[in-house]
């Protein structure tokens, strides 16, 4: 799966859609283009789609495109990684994050 696969979220109200009103967990990935890490945590997304499969979303957030988003979850570093469920941040992974900590993550909501 290429990362370009997953949604891409461009304003609140498809943030809102996509996400809070989704019946699945959500892992939403902010990032910027410039950002070195960013790239490296979007090579590893078409992996834990693949491992988790329907059971999880993925959605991305360009910050730089997106404040209103950032602003509203608090995003001060990038990459954030946010797992939601139920409309909730249940999961907050900031700055550079390893496969098996994203995996852990997802795990322990689900």
């Amino acid at each position: 799966m290429a990362d370009n696969e997953f949604k891409e979220i461009s304003s609140v109200e498809e943030f809102d859609n996509e996400v809070l009103n989704s019946d699945k967990i959500v892992l939403v990935d902010f990032y910027a283009e410039w950002c070195g890490p960013c790239r490296m945590v979007a090579g590893m997304l078409p992996k834990v789609k693949e491992k988790f499969n329907d059971s999880i979303d993925i959605v991305k957030v360009d910050s730089e495109k997106n404040p209103e988003s950032v602003s509203a979850y608090s995003v001060r570093s990038l990459p954030t990684l946010l797992i939601i469920k139920d409309k909730a941040v249940v999961k907050r992974l900031d700055g550079s994050t390893g496969f098996t900590d994203i995996v852990n993550a997802i795990e322990e909501v689900i």
